[in-house]
């Protein structure tokens, strides 16, 4: 780095955190010592001894308050620069003789070299150097990890799990063998049952006789389908054979019926049959269950409705569009599901949010009483599709408030997954927060356990990845342990008196790590181990003897195996470890008294230890030190071998706890029980008295507690309703809704019960809850709305394409009800199979959505019109918006396509005239830019785009290079002053091929996205200058970036990036690496485009500027949001940082002159700010001695 006062050292665990970090705080003053101060706190700036990196003296960018032999080196040091070599020569001439004239030469050159040092020693002191110097640290410290995260991003597939097991056939059939014996015999006699019903009903219909017995014969059949419960045959497994081929015959039949029928008219068959037919072949999809199947039906319907509708024949019109399907109706309406239809109670609430087209007809649908009264077709189908849609609801994914996420880079979930922590953590006093704070660092690694030690937590993800946290940490980022990174965990273990882990992988394999002391780790000796160890008693276990759980106390530990044996290991004293001895065991060893019981959970102490074991019965067992009555058989006498808790029996404990010489018990009924040491009132009886018998916890009657977590001296529960009651000493902010130094009784903690919280853990003076894991999951077959299969989604697209006519805006306005009813609930149902076949990671081709298929461009084209188009119904346009939100890898599966869908969205203004777009082209906009920022498609994207100037640059002789750097050096001269107009393309900046060839799509788009916010720029610009002169009040301008400048800071972010990356890779002989010489042209390009339109927009920008302080004040409000505000500062800071590091490498892409010639446009904006003068003045002097500097000035 270019300062010799201080040095980066980046540490691991906080490359995420630098991942997640906005940059741009660096380019305000407040934001740059904010983050200065950051560094130092997490120790990644070490000082090398000539200025203090302390955050008090980094308050003002290295303050002015500095030690006074601080003071006295530089004092020593500016004498020693101002001295040196020109004052020697001088003091020879005081008393010797007079120099000649060459001599006074030689003297005057020394001098001014001399200058020239004292010169550039004060400018490298001045307040602008220094913050210049912080910012290059602060960009490099992002740019290792940009580049640690894409090296790993680059050895990673797209899909991360093994391949997903084969897809079930259209019709869900799986083949079977043919059956024997009994069932042999059954499929014969049902197959020549089924051929003769099916004969005799063709006879008779042909022949019309017999009638009657044909209507009896389907009404028999209808009733005994009526009478099944719903979804009977969802899974096939458990249903024979035989009954499943009668059910798939019986259905071709009927269809080739209605087939029939509705292609040549009902010829012969009478309307009653033919509706019981219809019941029959409806009731029939139900009991399969399979969206599919009633997708075919709801078809079938829309068909028959629509071939009835077509009759000349009035009469023939009104049978062959209607059938008594109301007891279809009442079936679907007494299907219900997770989320049923709200109460009366509920109507005022619900009523505050506005309902979906199907919530609204299903809330005010009013059934006729009359069975067999014939209800319409189509409605029929309406209906049916709104109650899949209603139990559809609560398997989807919440839908994201906003168009996109693209501030996560296109995670359009986003996280929904909240953990809380509360007590003594260095990141909550650093932040200033009294109250609980949301760990939004925890938050993202999907959290399914988390366990305290005395210094520390370790969070497990749902991943099977574990992280580690100090609590004294000012900043919450959380470090990977890397030992166990193959390895699948499943839980871990730790004690809140502790200084060692456990961790359980999913093949039994058990690891520890930490303080060694006593034999605790289970290795043999009482070494203490950094990296998590595997113990190796544990391994090559037969069935039944490898471990299901772990538990920790202060100095021991424990397992026990899927059989039931416990074992312990570590300190022994006072009996522990349960041997029926006191000494310490440095392996497992196997608790021998409690041989022939299954153990299912094991809790051990600290201190003067006591430990608790619950049986398969629900019997409580305890031994080690018994004082205060901590072992729950009355006094304080402690035993070595395991002893039954008689008080504890016939409650049917599940789980037991050790906290500081006290003890907790949980009942299968959710009751709580504790005893030991009453101090501090840890109890949560209401007072200090010591309990030596389990006694119930009075003020959690009513409650029924599904998990217990116990600190030192304080505990929690969590009930059923999400509520998380806490009791016991609050010295260290335990309870953050009392504030006295004890809560004596349980009490619900205000605000989580509306957090859905499903974990607890109590640290020695901290707590932390999460709520459910981010990741919205749904299986793959769900009864009714779930249904992954090529046949769901090529029904879907058929239906979709059905009832989306006309409503793409283009038609008559408003469109019926109906028809926005069913495009609303077809497209909630595709959205949830997208959903369900991205989290399963199911193959697209698998599912006939393979890239290029016409069955996925079909999908894609109607969902982007409804999404995008303007006049689309708001219900319609929000449902098409969440598919693609959900489902945009599979319907948008390449950057490429991306790249080139945005392309030809983006408005095409020209000369500063912003065009109006629609809110569903605006959403489409910024979905693309979201996508092509997430799941790596703009890393992707760029990769091909510096592969081919790779290849462009090798194509060309070396003569002919010559040439070419000498036309781009000319051109570079009058680049900016050329005023070339917003729509016509720039030229002689390699974006066209000289070939003929079109550029790769990225280098367009970044041209596209360029143009396009400069001439939204320059058409706000002129919006101000308009509404200044006219006395209206500013527009105002919002804060957040938008996404299109998000996405060009990216790429501005990878390129520099690769660069960074490459300095130190591999060189040939006579140059560089040609990756490297691709990037940089690739910048080049880059530049030249940024630095075109901001020559555009700064002239406009300083004319309007020129009239006034108001104008300056308004037109800076406008250019700090835009290119020159954003894009260009960081650029110019990144260009430096190459040049230390590089300086041939930079020289050789040629981008410096590019930038240069901003400069002359830059200066005469930021002459017009008010007190600019007195800006350089402090930006020169040296720091603390000048105040704050005018904001509004662009920064560089």
């Amino acid at each position: 780095m270019p300062s010799p006062s201080f040095s980066l050292d980046a540490q691991l665990r906080f490359h995420n955190k630098w991942l997640k970090i906005d940059l741009q705080r660096a380019f305000s003053p407040e934001g740059l010592s904010e983050m200065w101060n950051e560094m130092v706190k997490d120790e990644e700036i070490t000082c090398n001894g000539e200025e203090s990196t302390h955050p008090e003296d980094c308050a003002d960018c290295f303050g002015s308050q500095k030690k006074d032999e601080s003071n006295d080196k530089e004092k020593k040091e500016e004498e020693e620069v101002s001295t040196s070599v020109h004052h020697s020569i001088i003091e020879t001439w005081d008393w010797g003789r007079q120099p000649d004239e060459n001599e006074l030469k030689e003297c005057l050159l020394v001098l001014v070299e001399d200058q020239q040092k004292l010169a550039t020693h004060t400018a490298k002191s001045t307040l602008s150097a220094l913050r210049l110097r912080q910012r290059l640290v602060i960009l490099e410290r992002y740019l290792i990890s940009l580049s640690h995260s894409m090296m790993e991003e680059k050895y990673k597939g797209r899909w991360k799990s093994p391949p997903s097991p084969p897809l079930p056939t259209a019709d869900n059939k799986s083949p079977r063998p043919a059956g024997k014996g009994v069932e042999g015999l059954a499929r014969v006699g049902s197959r020549a049952a089924l051929s003769f019903a099916f004969a005799f009903l063709r006879r008779a219909w042909r022949s019309g006789e017999d009638a009657d017995l044909c209507s009896e014969l389907l009404q028999e059949s209808l009733d005994a389908l009526r009478a099944l419960p719903e979804a009977s045959l969802f899974d096939e497994g458990t249903v024979s054979s035989v009954w499943l081929e009668v059910v798939e015959r019986a259905t071709k039949f009927l269809t080739d019926v209605h087939g029939s029928a509705s292609a040549k008219g009902p010829g012969n068959i009478p309307l009653q049959d033919q509706h019981l037919a219809l019941a029959i072949l409806l009731e029939l999809a139900v009991q399969r269950g399979t969206l599919s199947q009633l997708l075919s039906a709801v078809l079938l319907l829309l068909r028959l409705w629509d071939s009835g509708t077509r009759e000349m024949d009035n009469e023939r019109s009104a049978q062959g569009t209607s059938a008594p399907l109301l007891p279809l109706l009442l079936r679907f309406q007494n299907i219900h599901s997770s989320k049923d239809l709200p109460s009366a109670e509920e109507d005022m609430e619900v009523l505050t949010a506005p309902l979906s087209p199907n919530e609204s007809l299903l809330r005010y649908l009013t059934l006729p009483q009359d069975n067999d009264l014939a209800i319409d077709l189509r409605q029929t189908a309406v209906v049916i599709m709104a109650h899949l849609d209603r139990l559809a609801a609560p398997c989807s994914p919440p839908q994201c408030s906003s168009p996109t996420s693209h501030k996560d880079h296109g995670n359009v979930q986003g996280t929904l997954q909240e953990v809380i922590g509360w007590g003594l953590l260095g990141w909550k006093l650093h932040a200033n927060v009294n109250g609980p704070v949301q760990c939004k660092a925890l938050s993202s690694l999907g959290v399914t356990q988390i366990v305290c030690s005395e210094k520390g937590f370790l969070i497990l993800s749902r991943s099977g990845a574990i992280y580690t946290q100090n609590y004294k940490s000012t900043t919450l980022a959380p470090l990977l342990v890397q030992a166990l990174s193959s390895r699948k965990i499943t839980k871990i273990a730790a004690h809140p008196d502790g200084q060692h882990y456990l961790a359980l992988s999913a093949n039994g394999e058990v690891f520890s790590w930490g303080c060694g002391d006593g034999g605790r780790l289970g290795h043999g000796d009482t070494a203490y181990l950094e990296e998590p160890t595997m113990i190796s008693f544990f391994t090559g276990k037969q069935t039944g003897k490898h471990v299901v759980h772990i538990a920790c106390g202060s100095t021991y530990s424990a397992a026990i195996t899927a059989d039931g044996e416990l074992y312990t290991w570590g300190r022994g004293n006072y009996g522990r470890l349960g041997h029926g001895s006191s000494e310490d065991q440095t392996t497992p060893m196997l608790v021998t008294a409690l041989k022939g019981l299954k153990v299912l959970d094991v809790a051990c102490g600290s201190g003067d230890a006591q430990t608790l074991a619950v049986t398969e019965n629900g019997q409580v067992w305890s031994w080690g030190d018994g004082d205060y009555g901590k072992l729950g058989r009355g006094g304080s006498d402690g035993c070595k071998t395991p002893k039954l808790v008689e008080k504890l029996q016939d409650l049917d404990i599940v789980k037991v706890c050790c906290g500081s010489q006290f003890s907790v018990a949980l009942t299968k009924d959710g009751q709580v029980y504790t005893w030991g040491k009453g101090d501090n009132q840890r109890l949560g009886h209401g007072t200090d008295e010591h309990v030596r018998y389990p006694k119930l916890l009075d003020s959690l009657q009513g409650k029924k507690v599904v998990d217990i977590a116990v600190g030192s001296t304080h505990c929690l529960a969590l009930t059923d309703e999400g509520e998380v009651h806490s009791w016991g000493s609050n010295d260290k902010l335990q309870h953050f809704d009392t504030l006295f130094s004890n809560k004596k009784q349980p009490k619900a903690l205000p605000g989580l019960n509306s957090k859905h919280i499903v974990g607890i853990a109590c640290g020695p003076g901290q707590n932390f809850a999460w709520s459910s894991c981010s990741e919205w999951s749904v299986g793959q077959r769900v009864p009714f709305v779930v249904d992954v299969c090529p046949m769901t989604f090529e029904q879907l697209d058929l239906l979709l394409r059905q009832v989306s006519e006309g409503m793409e805006g283009s038609s008559d306005w408003p469109p019926p009800q109906e028809k926005e009813c069913m495009v609303v609930a077809t497209l909630n149902l595709l959205r949830l199979q997208l959903h369900a076949a991205i989290s399963n990671q199911v193959d697209p081709e698998e599912l006939g959505l393979g890239l290029g298929s016409t069955l996925l461009n079909s999908l894609k084209q109607t969902v982007v019109t409804l999404a995008s188009n303007a006049g689309v119904l708001n219900s319609v346009q929000s449902a098409a918006q969440a598919v693609l939100q959900s489902g945009w890898s599979v319907l948008l599966p390449t950057a490429e396509e991306r790249a080139r869908a945005l392309s030809s969205l983006l408005p095409s203004a020209v000369s500063g005239n912003e065009m109006s777009v629609s809110p569903g082209r605006r959403f489409m906009i910024d979905l693309l830019v979201s996508s092509l920022m997430a799941d790596g498609g703009l890393e992707s994207a760029l990769n091909a785009a510096i592969t081919a100037e790779i290849q462009d640059i090798e194509a060309k002789k070396e003569a002919q290079k010559e040439k070419e750097i000498d036309e781009q050096e000319a051109n570079a001269s009058t680049l900016h002053r050329s005023r070339t107009p917003l729509d016509k393309d720039l030229i002689n900046t390699g974006i066209y091929e000289s070939a003929g060839k079109q550029s790769l799509p990225l280098v367009q788009l970044v041209q596209q996205l360029l143009r396009n916010i400069a001439s939204q720029t320059i058409a706000r610009l002129k919006d101000v200058a308009r509404r200044i002169s006219s006395c209206l009040d500013a527009e105002h301008v919002g804060k957040e970036r938008s996404a299109s400048l998000d996405l060009l800071l990216r790429f501005q972010r990878l390129l520099v990036s690769k660069l960074y990356l490459g300095v130190n890779g591999p060189e040939v002989v006579n140059g560089y690496n040609p990756d490297l010489l691709g990037v940089g042209s690739l910048l080049k390009k880059y530049i030249a485009l940024l630095c075109t339109h901001i020559g555009d927009i700064l002239p406009v920008a300083t004319s309007i500027a020129f009239a006034g302080h108001r104008h300056f004040a308004e037109v800076s409000r406008v250019i700090e949001g835009d290119l020159t505000g954003v894009l260009l500062p960081e650029l110019v800071v990144s260009i430096v940082l190459l040049l230390t590091i590089d300086a041939g490498l930079m020289q050789e892409t040629g981008s410096i002159p590019l930038l240069a010639g901003l400069l002359e446009h830059l200066d005469r904006f930021n002459h017009l700010a008010p007190g600019h003068e007195s800006d350089d003045n402090e930006d020169l002097a040296w720091p603390g001695i000048m105040g704050t500097p005018w904001r509004n000035a662009v920064a560089l």
